[in-house]
């Protein structure tokens, strides 16, 4: 039987371009020999970016900031990227990853670069080293030509104030966000914003009510949903899922955009009868028989995290990450039950 080697350099990028192959193992191969390496540098990354997860993935792939800096066509290779959530549980053990630290290098390195693309606000929190998804933002800065962006469930921070100076978004095509109706996440004013990337197309919401606050911002000049009266987006397709819209909202959306081919709207608020109108009147290019009405909420795979090793009402102190610091807790539980039985 010939080795893989021998197979045509095209039969090779096929083989490493599947869809089934992971970003991982893209790596792996590409460190097997010269040959790999090559094959592997000239395909396109489909990222899964896993917040929190206890492998610290991510963590390791922004360390390597300078070999990004230095060979800018590794950016950009990544296509899409796939943002999902692994959050600390206080009685699942399983979950709990640690802090990753940095060292004075490449702390210094951060913050130049965040202070290069306009993301300082979120320095500190990539530099404490306790939540990844503030290294979103930073990651956007080195993938040029990106073209799908699923958020997931995050605070928005990437927007504000102005989500043009990134990168990452300059090309992007397509983009979804998940929410969740009581989170608290999704500022109105960031929608005009998604909306006005120069090359989206399609966008998909899901739970994001626009009468909300944010989670690193508190500014009530955020909270409604308005949208510049002299522009208009260019997307085509728009899917609303469980949007909290009230009708004049509504309306103010219809009249921002003007390009749309293709509507989905659920469980948004007015009735869907009057939400189709008021597109219908101000895009010339929807059919009625392009709108649709479907309710596909997002379902997330549920990972295993284990069995309740802790107690249920147990809760993460600030410097938390590890067991040592629950065997600390506990004790002090112990010391203050102990001094209320004395008196």
């Amino acid at each position: 039987m010939p080795s893989i080697c021998s197979l045509p350099t095209e039969i090779l990028l096929q083989i490493f371009s599947d869809e089934e192959i992971s970003t991982a193992d893209l790596f792996s191969c590409a460190r097997t020999c010269q040959l790999f390496n090559g094959i592997a540098s000239q395909c396109k990354i489909s990222y899964n970016f896993r917040v929190d997860h206890p492998s610290q993935s991510t963590w390791k792939l922004l360390q390597h900031l300078q070999h990004l800096i230095r060979n800018p066509k590794v950016g950009e290779r990544f296509r899409s990227v796939n943002i999902t959530w692994h959050r600390r549980r206080p009685c699942k053990p399983k979950t709990w990853a640690l802090r990753w630290k940095w060292n004075e290098e490449e702390q210094q390195e951060i913050t130049c670069i965040c202070k290069k693309w306009g993301i300082s606000d979120v320095t500190e929190h990539i530099r404490k080293g306790w939540n990844s998804e503030a290294l979103v933002p930073l990651l956007l800065c080195f993938t040029p030509k990106l073209e799908s962006l699923d958020y997931g469930e995050p605070v928005l921070s990437m927007m504000y104030p102005s989500p043009t100076p990134r990168e990452g978004l300059s090309n992007l095509r397509n983009f979804s966000h998940s929410g969740g109706l009581d989170d608290g996440h999704w500022p109105g004013k960031y929608l005009s914003k998604v909306m006005l990337l120069p090359q989206l197309e399609k966008l998909a919401i899901q739970d994001c009510p626009p009468k909300v606050g944010t989670g690193y911002r508190s500014n009530e000049d955020l909270t409604e949903l308005r949208f510049p009266a002299d522009k208009k987006s260019s997307i085509k397709s728009l899917g609303l899922i469980c949007c909290d819209f009230d009708k004049d909202e509504a309306d103010e959306l219809a009249k921002f955009t003007g390009s749309l081919t293709s509507l989905n709207h659920a469980r948004c608020g007015p009735d869907g009868d009057l939400i189709a109108d008021l597109f219908l009147r101000t895009n010339g290019s929807l059919a009625k028989d392009r709108i649709t009405a479907t309710y596909n909420p997002r379902f997330f795979e549920q990972e295993d995290l284990g069995p309740d090793e802790m107690p249920i009402n147990y809760t993460f102190r600030c410097d938390y990450s590890d067991s040592e610091a629950y065997e600390e807790d506990m004790e002090e539980c112990e010391a203050e039950d102990d001094g209320d039985d004395e008196e």
